[in-house]
């Protein structure tokens, strides 16, 4: 079999990113050669006329629609998460250490269903604190999002100073 197609097709058909080892083990295939084959491949999509291509985040590697393709295919295709679990998810992500209550605030009672959905897919992990649950974005919401961890918390901190910044001159 041809590595770069074993390679294509492992990214293909995973639903996270992925480092070079993993495809590596999943294609029996040494890591420098999979590492070469991923060059080539980054560098094709890059410059084809395709509507994929690979991303990296981090040290891991996604094959995903291009940008200009989304709004075409958004008929067809089911959105992973609901509107309001990407807003629960954007509210946790941007207060963080936010317990539950605020989400009851927040959403009311709907809030319930929409966040067990975040917890199972390891978006949102929640830790007892006395009564209550205190809410942090999970091991997945960084890979899931394509966000670099390392800035994260500069991003956080430039919106809620523009946010507090716009609500004074309101």
């Amino acid at each position: 079999m041809n590595p770069r197609l074993m390679v294509e097709a492992v990214l293909y058909a995973s639903d996270k990113p992925l480092s070079i080892r993993d495809i590596s083990r999943v294609i029996s295939l040494p890591v420098k050669e999979v590492s070469s084959e991923m060059r080539k491949l980054v560098r094709d999509y890059g410059k084809g006329e395709v509507s994929m291509t690979i991303v990296r985040i981090g040290n891991r590697y996604r094959m995903q629609l291009r940008e200009e393709y989304l709004d075409i295919v958004n008929t067809v295709s089911e959105p992973e998460l609901t509107r309001l679990e990407l807003s629960i998810m954007g509210f946790i992500a941007s207060h963080p250490s936010c317990k539950k209550g605020e989400l009851r605030e927040k959403y009311g009672e709907r809030y319930l269903s929409p966040l067990e959905t975040l917890k199972a897919k390891k978006l949102v992990h929640g830790t007892r604190y006395r009564n209550t649950e205190i809410l942090t974005t999970g091991k997945r919401f960084f890979e899931y999002f394509g966000i670099d961890r390392s800035k994260f918390g500069e991003v956080v901190k430039s919106v809620s100073e523009d946010s507090e910044g716009s609500e004074r001159n309101e």
